[in-house]
């Protein structure tokens, strides 16, 4: 199915591993809030307290709820939080075939190269993206050249052809890590909500986890998957 890959010792398909392009989803996400009428600002937010947030001009914005579903972030907002959710980082790299290079493959791939998770994920016109790496670094947001090192010592032998590959980017971001792994999904008091802790599956899971935040500002009590989640 993948005949660029390198010496791989077994594998399996599994059609339904599919990948979702962050960045596409979140430019469509923009666009249909703005289309429903939501409002953004990018204020910096200092503290959550119940139905207000306090940002960082001293201004405050009220309302009937507030959801902390600020990532990595989220602990600093809420005393409830701090010291429950903890960033956990992870590199990743942009890579872009050049002609004359093999072009990336058609399957996300997933694999373990020298003890090391990696995949590779295609993009359109060429693009392949590489990731990811995870460790505990608090909150340096600095792509590590160790980290970097791995991701393309990895990735090039499961795929010895993205050595012709162009750079385009290295990044780095952090993931909201919790205690057990599990999301914290709940209120932390009166008129504060959080959402977050959700690790590297955040963009998966934000579907069931606005469901979960909608029930609960219904007064509906949590249910599905989110209701095993750690207490708050």
């Amino acid at each position: 199915l993948e005949p660029s890959l390198g010496a791989a010792r077994a594998g399996l398909s599994v059609p339904d591993d599919l990948s979702v392009d962050n960045q596409r989803l979140m430019a469509a996400l923009l666009a249909a809030g703005r289309q429903a009428g939501v409002t953004a600002s990018a204020q910096s937010v200092t503290v959550v307290r119940s139905g207000a947030i306090e940002c960082a001009d001293g201004s405050t914005l009220t309302g009937e709820a507030v959801v902390i579903a600020a990532g990595a972030w989220s602990g600093r907002l809420h005393p409830e939080l701090a010291g429950v959710i903890r960033p956990v980082k992870g590199e990743i790299l942009r890579l872009r075939a050049r002609p004359g290079s093999l072009p990336p493959p058609r399957h996300t791939v997933r694999g373990i190269a020298e003890g090391r998770h990696v995949y590779l994920v295609p993009r359109d016109d060429g693009g392949l993206v590489v990731g990811a790496t995870q460790y505990e670094a608090g909150f340096d947001e600095t792509p590590r050249v160790a980290g970097v090192r791995d991701l393309l010592a990895g990735a090039e032998l499961l795929m010895p052809g993205i050595a012709d590959y162009g750079l385009e980017a290295c990044d780095a971001g952090l993931r909201p890590g919790s205690p057990d792994n599990l999301p914290v999904v709940g209120w932390l008091e009166p008129g504060v909500l959080a959402a977050t802790g959700h690790g590297r599956n955040g963009m998966l899971l934000a579907p069931i986890t606005a469901d979960a935040v909608l029930d609960l500002l219904d007064g509906k009590p949590l249910s599905g998957p989110l209701a095993r989640r750690r207490g708050v």
